[in-house]
């Protein structure tokens, strides 16, 4: 059992509330206190069916960190990733959802090891990358792969260290992806390092973190309109038994590590944050707090400005758990599983954050058992996705819901409305070509656009524009050479036109 995992059992023993989750189970215990129901807010309507997405005799599961094991790539096919036992032994399974229809599982990782803790990120390529963590060299390492074209590359390890290396945490900033993971490094010390992917490269491991004492655990990670980046964690350094925690912050502001901050009160029993940064710049965290009788759900924002007034999102009396937030637009998204049906009953709840206020909550998992380790993502347009552990049918499994905006129709079935399109669209004609190809790109705003060729690879390969589009209806050449003049070999390449988080790609075939 790992460190953090060690330490989240000993900080609910404490409180009396709940034992808390190995990978292989998780155990239920009664509670202390009754199960109110909070009076809600009404909630617009959109939410769709439930559906089940794992059906086997192996235990199905999720990260317990808050990373996220959902992803829209840059076709808008949703991915989701967990681990499962069905071969007694822990690998990762993944599945695309595409146009509204679920396709086959699929089993990503095959090693002698126990693999855990998948997930996701989506670069500005719209390459799907996935990290996970593996004990087959007999301490936990972290292995990588990438999804473009409709083909996973070959998985690759990370990390060497003496000791482990686990739970990971992903994002984009264009085509670099930032990785953020604890690191052990003695039985008292963890910190938490940072690395970065482009190029097919990793750069070396860079700590975040340099307190000689105490655990710094579970780091969270999100990026900002400007390409900043923000990490939050979960850290113990002022508590001689190792168990209570505060939570931190670090911003990379262009090439530079900002001053660590601390986000919670002084009187915070903390722990597994989850950060989400707005299109405005500011950033949101959540996080279980259990100062005082239950674990309730705890937020703080930062702006310009600094950290606004902390807030306590839940107040029932019971237990409150696994924070995932994210954002779009300016409103703040939250789902977290609670103990408000009964003490042997958890479920999946959300809320909402709009002009400053949270609205909710609203249940949305629908099961009579134990429902845990819930992830959120929400896409530019305020379509959610959300997927949990679910036990109503007596085994761990992995349940998902989506969530359309009224803004966006009503939808039926699985899907609902597609999402609204990006404010770019790309087309390039003739495709496939030989000689020069044209890309006419569309906006219907102002924007500061850039338009680049990737190979299959995910390699940058010609910069073709880096402009100020105005609205209507641009035309770019490409010749099939690339930044040096030399001509590209033919295949398949990709074609990326973006501004801040918005994005629109062309696939296109040069031929011989």
């Amino acid at each position: 059992m790992s460190i953090e995992s060690r330490i989240g059992r000993a900080f609910n023993v404490h409180r009396n509330s709940l034992v808390h989750i190995a990978l292989s189970a998780w155990l239920a215990a009664a509670l202390l206190g009754a199960s109110l129901p909070r009076a809600a807010h009404a909630q617009p309507s959109g939410w769709l069916s439930e559906t089940r997405l794992t059906n086997d005799e192996g235990t199905s599961s999720t990260p317990p960190n808050n990373a996220k094991y959902l992803a829209v790539d840059g076709d808008g096919v949703l991915h989701v990733v967990w681990l499962d036992d069905r071969d007694r032994n822990y690998e990762i399974y993944h599945r695309m959802r595409t146009g509204g229809i679920w396709g086959p599982e699929e089993r990503l990782s095959f090693a002698a090891g126990t693999s855990a803790r998948p997930n996701l990120a989506v670069d500005a390529s719209g390459i799907v990358h996935l990290a996970w963590n593996d004990d087959r060299t007999g301490n936990m390492e972290i292995y990588h792969r990438y999804w473009t074209f409709g083909a996973w590359s070959p998985e690759t390890r990370i990390t060497f260290t003496p000791g482990d290396s686990y739970a990971s945490a992903l994002v984009a900033v264009g085509d670099t992806l930032h990785m953020v993971y604890m690191e052990t490094v003695d039985s008292t010390t963890t910190q938490i390092m940072h690395r970065t992917f482009a190029n097919e490269t990793w750069s070396p491991a860079a700590a975040l973190t340099s307190e000689a004492t105490g655990k710094r655990m579970v780091p969270t990670i999100d990026r900002g309109p400007d390409g900043s980046i923000h990490v939050a964690w979960w850290d113990t350094r002022a508590d001689a038994w190792g168990i209570f925690g505060k939570i931190y912050y670090r911003r990379k502001a262009g090439s530079v590590w900002l001053e660590e901050e601390l986000v919670t009160d002084p009187a915070a029993n903390a722990m597994r944050p989850s950060i989400a940064v707005d299109d405005s710049g500011r950033a949101h965290v959540a996080w279980i707090d259990g100062r005082g009788d239950h674990e309730q759900i705890y937020y703080r924002s930062r702006g310009p400005a600094g950290w606004e007034d902390e807030a306590a999102v839940t107040n029932e009396p019971c237990t409150h758990y696994h924070p995932s937030v994210d954002a779009a637009g300016n409103e703040v998204f939250l789902v977290y599983w609670d103990r408000r049906v009964s003490d042997l009953n958890s479920e999946v709840s959300f809320q909402r954050r709009t002009n400053g206020s949270w609205w909710g909550p609203t249940r949305i998992s629908e099961g009579d058992g134990t429902s845990d380790l819930c992830c959120l993502l929400a896409e530019p347009n305020k379509n959610l996705h959300v997927a949990w552990v679910d036990m109503r049918d007596g085994n761990r499994e992995i349940y998902y819901r989506a969530y359309v905006d009224p803004a966006n129709g009503t939808g039926g079935g699985d899907e609902g409305k597609p999402p609204v399109p990006a404010p770019f669209s790309v087309v390039a004609r003739p495709n496939p070509f030989r000689g020069t190809t044209s890309f006419t790109v569309s906006t219907d705003e102002r924007c500061g656009a850039s338009i680049d060729i990737y190979s299959v690879a995910g390699r940058r390969v010609r910069s073709l524009a880096r402009s100020v589009f105005e609205p209507g209806s641009h035309t770019v050449v490409w010749d099939g050479r690339g930044d040096g003049g030399a001509a590209l070999a033919p295949g398949l390449y990709l074609a990326v036109v973006r501004a801040g988080k918005a994005r629109a790609a062309a696939k296109i075939l040069l031929l011989p």
